[in-house]
């Protein structure tokens, strides 16, 4: 959406007004190379896969509607497909199920296929917004963004044979933006707490360990394959800088520097997701450019 400001006024009656256009873009890499872009007036975020075969992504407005919509599209090219309304948030280990909820009420998760298939409902009573969602390797759990009631948010597990779900990170403990919080073994969750410091918590309750060389103000990205070590980057950060850290020891590595190749007038990386070996990485960027009118002749 564009809009014209006045910034000022002559004798002559001219005025000069400025428009602060928004675009989000959504790049995907294989290594150093491109696998995939979203056209300029993308509103998405994207989500990885495995084996990095495919991009999950969402789009609002102009591409997906004011409730939002989310589309899968092979990493090789080729015209996405649209699943469905709302948010996307992740795809299960073995590629058939994605998790999606709508930005608004009934409160609830959906699972679509990314085939053929009906679609299931998961209802959370007591809920009034989710924030994100994912997968635990087992296929059997999901890892639950979402605030209940009257309460902050938080994570839960909610396990798909039955049962409410389960608190599992304290209070206001959530990822601002997506991230794939579960490690490799489902037993331990990375998130960040409300001051920027990043722990791992426990499944199963045992008490919060922090990360050791995680920079405060960083946050966890997703675990790599081993379990040993998690991506982090600062969001503010332009170029973004995604490093790998050992969550014992706390060696840091740069992995990656995220920029569009046209940097021109982007002010931030949003969403970053990549596959657990790393080849594979996607990220979405807001792009903000100022364009300059002379209006004359005013009476």
């Amino acid at each position: 959406m564009e809009t014209a400001s006045p910034l000022s006024s002559t004798r002559s009656k001219e005025t000069i007004a400025a428009s602060w256009p928004s675009r989000r873009g959504v790049a995907g890499f294989e290594r150093s190379f491109p696998i995939c872009r979203a056209s300029p007036g993308s509103r998405g975020r994207p989500t990885g896969r495995k084996s990095g075969d495919r991009l999950l992504f969402c789009e609002g407005w102009e591409g997906g509607g004011a409730s939002y919509s989310f589309f899968l599209r092979k990493s090789g090219g080729g015209d996405p497909v649209r699943l469905g309304e709302g948010f996307a948030s992740d795809i299960s280990p073995d590629g058939r199920w994605i998790i999606s909820y709508l930005p608004h009420p009934p409160v609830r998760l959906t699972l679509v296929p990314a085939g053929i298939g009906e679609s299931k409902t998961i209802e959370l009573a007591g809920f009034d917004a989710v924030a994100g969602a994912n997968w635990f390797p087992d296929a059997k759990r999901i890892l639950l963004w979402a605030s209940e009631t009257g309460h902050a948010p938080r994570g839960y597990v909610l396990d798909l044979a039955g049962g409410p779900p389960r608190p599992v990170t304290p209070p206001e403990v959530f990822p601002r933006w997506v991230s794939h919080a579960v490690s490799p073994d489902g037993r331990s969750i990375a998130a960040t707490d409300p001051q920027g410091n990043s722990f791992v918590y426990s499944v199963e309750g045992s008490e919060p360990r922090p990360i050791p060389g995680v920079l405060p103000g960083e946050e966890p990205v997703r675990w790599t394959a081993d379990g040993r070590a998690v991506y982090v980057r600062k969001r503010v950060e332009l170029p973004n800088r995604l490093y790998r850290v050992d969550v014992t020891t706390g060696k840091r590595e740069l992995f990656k520097e995220l920029m569009p190749a046209d940097p021109d007038g982007v002010s931030e990386i949003l969403c970053v997701v990549l596959t657990p070996d790393g080849r594979y990485y996607a990220y979405s960027y807001l792009r903000m450019l100022t364009e300059l009118y002379l209006v004359e002749g005013l009476k």
